[in-house]
C-alpha cells in the first residue's frame, strides 16, 4: 500500500488537523409535551466537513456550497436564525453564514465551494490549524493517487459521561485513492478498486474536506472533496471514489480574491 500510495508523516500524525465537522444544528428542540429546550447534542444530526486555509495574514472556511444551501433551506423552512452551523455539536463555535461562492474557471461549470474568513482563535480553540498556502511546497508534475480528509456523518456516536451529561464523538475518514487522469488541471475523480469492502460505506458529512497530494516527505492541498462513494453497481462494492473541486494555491487566491471583492 505505501509503494502504491506513499504518504508523508503528516497523515501517521494528525491528519485531520487542517479540517472540522461543520454541523448545521437547529437552536431548539420540541419535547412530547410542545414545550422548546435548548437543542442538546445528538449524533444524528447532518453535517459536512470545512477545511481552513491561511493566506496574506488571514484565515478561511472552504466548505461545499451545497452544505451552505442545506443550511439556509432549513432556516427558510423553519425561520430566520432557527439553526447554527457550528464546528462542534451544540457547542460554542459558531460560523455565520457569510460565506461566498466563487465564480469557476473560464469554460468550466459551476462549482461547488463556499468560503468566508474565519477568526483565527476560532481555528485555534477547536485544536485545529490552518493550511499555510504561502509555505506549501510546490505540487509534483506527476500524481498518480490523493488523500481526501473528511467527517462522515454515520461515524458520530455518543458518549455518555454521566447521568446528566454525554458528548458526541465525530471521528473522520482519510480516503486514498488513484487519481483517475493523472495529475488534475480541473474538477477530478479518484477511483481505486479495493481488495475488502471498505469499513465505511456512507460518505455523507465528508464534503468540503480537503483533498491532498502527497510524496513520502512532503504534501499539499489539490482539492476540496464534493462528492464520495463506496461501491457501485458498475465497479462492485469493493471500489471507492472521490469527486474533487480543483484547488491550488492559484485558485484558491481567486478565491480569496473574489471573496473579499464581493464582501468590500
Amino acid at each position: 500500500m505505501k509503494k502504491d500510495f506513499p504518504l508523508c508523516d503528516f497523515f501517521n500524525n494528525n491528519e485531520a488537523l487542517h479540517c472540522a465537522s461543520l454541523v448545521i444544528t437547529p437552536n431548539l428542540t420540541e419535547d412530547d409535551r410542545g414545550r422548546k429546550t435548548f437543542s442538546q447534542p445528538s449524533e444524528v444530526i447532518s453535517n459536512g466537513t470545512i477545511t481552513f486555509i491561511e493566506y496574506g495574514g488571514k484565515t478561511y472556511g472552504i466548505t461545499c456550497w451545497h452544505i451552505i444551501e442545506i443550511f439556509r433551506n432549513a432556516e427558510n423552512e423553519h425561520g430566520k436564525h432557527s439553526h447554527t452551523m457550528r464546528t462542534m455539536v451544540n457547542g460554542f463555535y459558531v460560523i455565520m453564514d457569510r460565506f461566498v461562492r466563487p465564480s469557476p474557471e473560464f469554460g468550466q461549470p459551476q462549482i461547488d465551494i463556499a468560503i468566508r474568513e474565519i477568526n483565527p482563535e476560532h481555528i485555534k480553540k477547536i485544536g485545529k490549524a490552518p493550511i499555510k498556502l504561502e509555505s506549501l511546497p510546490d505540487m509534483p508534475d506527476e500524481l498518480h493517487h490523493a488523500i481526501a480528509i473528511g467527517f462522515p456523518t454515520k461515524l458520530k456516536h455518543k458518549k455518555q459521561e454521566n447521568e446528566a451529561f454525554h458528548r458526541i464523538l465525530m471521528p473522520h475518514v482519510s480516503i486514498v485513492a488513484e487519481l483517475s487522469d493523472g495529475k488534475p488541471t480541473q474538477r477530478f475523480n479518484m477511483f481505486s478498486e479495493l481488495e475488502e469492502k471498505p469499513d465505511v460505506i456512507d460518505y455523507s458529512g465528508v464534503s468540503g474536506g480537503p483533498i491532498y497530494w502527497s510524496t513520502e516527505k512532503e504534501y499539499g492541498i489539490i482539492g476540496i472533496n464534493y462528492e464520495s462513494a463506496a461501491g457501485s453497481e458498475l465497479f462492485g462494492e469493493k471500489s471507492i471514489h472521490v469527486s474533487g473541486e480543483l484547488a491550488t494555491l492559484d485558485i484558491i487566491k481567486k478565491w480569496i480574491k473574489e471573496y473579499h471583492d464581493k464582501t468590500a
